[in-house]
């Protein structure tokens, strides 16, 4: 009995031993090269200080070994200090390296995160890694697709160093480097296989509108600079786009782009044939990369199954465009003997003349009876059915907010002024990340207009800019717009204007005194504040409150040498502060026109010390005297908008009209009136070669005039307000080319902006060519209106859409008034922000 007791008791000694927990204390490890220490803490994943079991702690050393990172781990624990020491011996380490052959399609970051199942760097048993490159091939393949390359454009080749055969043995020892080769193909040339005249083969090239590499490597190397070669390698969208837009017209299908769902099945085989018969080309010489040419086919549409003579023709439900502007386009006279293709032809000149005329959304058949020869188009122009509008997530914006923007009206022929103009609208209030609308099909007769909102999760604005005005000049803008859903727009603006070299100081001499003449301008501060709630109370009125204030100065200094060692110098320091409160309540007649009213008071105080200085070789004799110059009373204006502007920076449709009647200092001192006419048209002149798939070129045109009529006494206008020429030209260096101090302006502008490149996807450069001419008059006499004075400017810049700033140009042009300097060549000039 005695002998069981003993036994019984060893065991649960024993017992309590092996099943007692450790504490880790102290976690040490060596023979690591490439791991670091705390990636290997990591792995195993033992807390320090905390109780652990023994089966805890193999399990957290078998981690290590599972790893794939080590060749042997060894470990060892000193249950009385609590150090637990690893000793590890690593493979050798994977180096992964992505190289393009041809242009960078993909951010190489990217592709070893997402593409690569071999960790860059990090040590790994030789022979895994050869498993591993295939499946890494296939990750990058998926990655490639998934940013939606397809695999007829790319392959992907691999090497490693040292060479396959050694990994496979195991004889390496330092680090293996794996390189993955991605070889994108441009898009050479696109070939259209039909049974169609070159001419019509020709149009459908062009109605594909693919981004051929042939058509850069064609193009004046200085445009190539602004190129983006990557964006030469198709996109499967690029591609399915393509065809989508061949098909859509009546040469291979006979409803236009409103049947696509009939001929589905052919357009996904031509789709995806074009993909499996893509070739390569041979580049020219001298050209890196690689290139493949696709191949659309497809059956053409048949409306008549042999030539016919056409002895008649009809149109029938034309009513915004005459039967003879239909014939005329066509281009088929009675007589005319007739196959499908000039069938096709016709209906498709059709389609293109009442897209010109503003009528896109309209559907063409063509009824034919062979026996009477007779043609007869019948046109169907498609009229507006419900209009659904639709939030991506929650919104706060009311609907009353959203509802008069929309100009589009149930029961009207869906013309594409009044889409173009409610997206405009919707745009320009600067609620939405995007702005969707989508004419669906509904009966045959009507669309129905879907319009998508995105709300901007974030209201606060900060918008900068600056260009060069009298020196350097600098804005920013921060507010809140929308930020209840009641449209409010809060904002606090501050301008600042820095006088640099020219601008600042500025030394000349009067002919008849021969006085040397310095003058010094002192920085600008401009500060406002607004508060505008738009259609309040749901009504047709905004209302505004705005509170400025402004300060400015110079400092003149005007000295004559009277006799000899004597100089005769007067110093005038000037400072101009000014206040103004106004509230403006606005009237809005439609989304696209606006009266505005405001009233205010203003008062403005120039402070002037003067101080007269006779210095000598021994001595100055200084005297002083102070003057103040006031302007102040109540001010009001009428005012008058119309805008179908597309965009404010870089608008390609629309027209702007503007006019204000205003006046100043009323019940004040210097009392005056104002009054300024402006008219912007912006046209979109259709695609050129050059900006083939970058978008079309832009003409833009402005006419403007501000004049002054003083009411007082003195036949003057208080020196604050009058204008300046120069505030209408591009080109200056060193500040305004003339000063402010005329009583009328009239300038017209003129210029052509040419779509580039967008870098990176998302930042537009355009070549601009513009003209602007200025006449002006300098004094009050209202009989020489429009001025006999003019100035004028023309040049080139390019111009880019820089997010946060805005619109960022650099240019070179002339001015006459630069001109008038017999060895004036030019001169480089900056700005920011939109001209007109």
């Amino acid at each position: 009995m005695r002998k069981v007791s003993v036994l019984l008791l060893s065991f649960l000694i024993f017992s309590v031993i092996v099943m007692s927990g450790i504490v880790v204390k102290k976690i040490e490890i060596t023979g690591n090269t490439i791991l670091k220490d705390s990636e290997i803490r990591e792995l195993l994943g033992i807390k320090l200080r905390t109780e652990i079991d023994r089966e805890t702690l193999e399990a957290s050393l078998g981690s290590l070994t599972d790893s794939g990172y080590f060749k042997n781990v060894d470990f060892s624990f000193d249950e009385a200090s609590g150090l637990l020491s690893i000793t590890v011996e690593e493979f050798p380490g994977a180096d992964v390296e992505i190289t393009f052959v041809g242009p960078k399609i993909a951010d190489k970051d990217t592709l070893l995160a997402s593409g690569v199942t071999i960790e860059d760097g990090k040590p790994l048993n030789p022979t895994r890694i050869i498993y591993e490159i295939p499946r890494s091939v296939e990750g990058l393949t998926e990655t490639l697709k998934s940013l939606g390359y397809p695999e007829a454009f790319f392959d992907i080749e691999w090497d490693t160093e040292p060479d396959k055969k050694d990994i496979m043995r195991g004889n390496v020892e330092d680090h293996i480097k794996i390189i993955f080769k991605i070889k994108p193909y441009y898009l050479w040339d696109v070939e259209i296989e039909a049974p169609l005249s070159e001419r019509a083969l020709e149009e459908l090239k062009n109605t594909a509108k693919l981004k051929t590499f042939k058509s850069y490597y064609e193009a004046p190397g200085i445009i190539r600079l602004f190129m983006k070669e990557s964006s030469y390698v198709p996109k499967a969208s690029d591609i399915a786009s393509a065809v989508r837009s061949i098909f859509s017209t009546y040469y291979v299908n006979p409803e236009g782009s409103w049947g696509l769902e009939k001929v589905y099945r052919a357009l996904a085989f031509a789709y995806s044939n074009a993909l499996k018969t893509a070739r390569e080309v041979e580049l020219p010489e001298g050209v890196e990369g690689q290139a493949k040419i696709i191949t659309l086919s497809f059956k053409p549409a048949s409306y008549i199954a042999r030539p016919m003579e056409v002895k008649t023709i009809f149109f029938t439900g034309n009513e915004h465009v005459s039967s003879l502007t239909l014939l005329n386009a066509v281009g088929i006279r009675e007589g005319e003997v007739i196959d499908s293709e000039k069938i096709a032809k016709a209906l498709q000149a059709i389609q293109e003349v009442y897209s010109k005329e503003g009528y896109p959304f309209t559907k063409q058949q063509v009824r034919i009876d062979e026996n009477l020869g007779s043609l007869t188009f019948e046109i169907t122009e498609l009229k507006v059915g419900n209009i659904n509008v639709e939030y991506v997530g929650e919104h706060k914006t009311r609907d009353y907010l959203i509802q008069d923007k929309i100009v589009l009206k149930k029961g009207e022929v869906l013309s594409l002024k009044d889409y173009q103009n409610t997206y405009a609208f919707l745009n320009s209030t600067g609620y939405f990340d995007s702005v969707v609308i989508n004419p669906i099909p509904s009966d045959g007769e009507t669309l129905d207009v879907k319009i998508v909102l995105d709300e901007k999760d974030k209201n606060g604005k900060i918008m900068g800019g600056g260009g060069w005005q009298d020196g350097l000049m600098l804005n920013l803008d921060v507010g809140f717009l929308n930020p209840f859903g009641y449209g409010q727009d809060i904002s606090l603006k501050a301008n600042v204007n820095f006088p640099v070299g020219g601008s600042k100081t500025t030394i000349s001499t009067d002919e008849t005194t021969g006085a040397t003449i310095t003058e010094t301008s002192s920085p600008t501060y401009d500060l406002s504040f607004s508060y505008i709630v738009p259609k309040i109370f749901a009504s047709n009125w905004d209302v505004g409150l705005s509170m400025k204030l402004r300060s400015t100065g110079k400092s003149t200094e005007e000295a004559t040498e009277t006799a000899p060692d004597t100089i005769e110098a007067t110093i005038t320091e000037e400072r101009e502060y000014r206040i103004d409160l106004a509230l403006a309540p606005t009237y809005n007649l439609s989304a696209a026109e606006k009266i505005r009213t405001s009233a205010g008071f203003e008062y403005i105080n120039i402070y002037t010390e003067t101080a007269t200085e006779l210095r000598t070789a021994t001595s100055t004799e200084v005297a002083t005297s102070q003057t103040a110059n006031t302007f102040y009373g109540l001010y009001t204006s009428l005012s008058y908008s119309y805008s179908t502007r597309d965009d404010l920076l870089r608008p390609k449709n629309g027209t702007e009209f503007s006019a204000r009647l205003y006046a100043r200092g009323i019940f004040g001192n210097e009392p005056f009136a104002g009054v300024m006419f402006e008219f912007k048209k912006f046209i979109d002149l259709g695609p050129l070669p050059i900006a083939k798939g970058l978008g079309n070129p832009v003409l833009g045109f402005r006419a403007r005039t501000d004049q002054l009529f003083p009411f007082n006494e003195y036949n003057k206008v208080f020196e604050t307000y009058l204008l300046s020429p120069g505030t209408y030209l591009r080109v200056k260096n060193g500040g305004l080319v003339v000063g402010n101090d005329v009583y009328g302006v009239t300038a017209a502008s003129l210029q052509l902006r040419v779509p580039l490149v967008e870098i990176r996807g998302s930042m537009p450069l355009d070549f601009v060519l513009f003209g602007d001419l200025v006449y002006y008059r300098e004094g009050a006499n209202i009989a020489d209106l429009i001025g006999n004075k003019t100035i004028w400017d023309a040049g080139v810049s390019l111009e880019i859409s820089l997010p946060m700033i805005g619109l960022f140009r650099v240019g070179w042009g002339w001015n006459s008034v630069y001109g008038e300097s017999t060895d004036y060549s030019g001169t480089f000039f900056f700005g920011i922000g939109p001209v007109f």
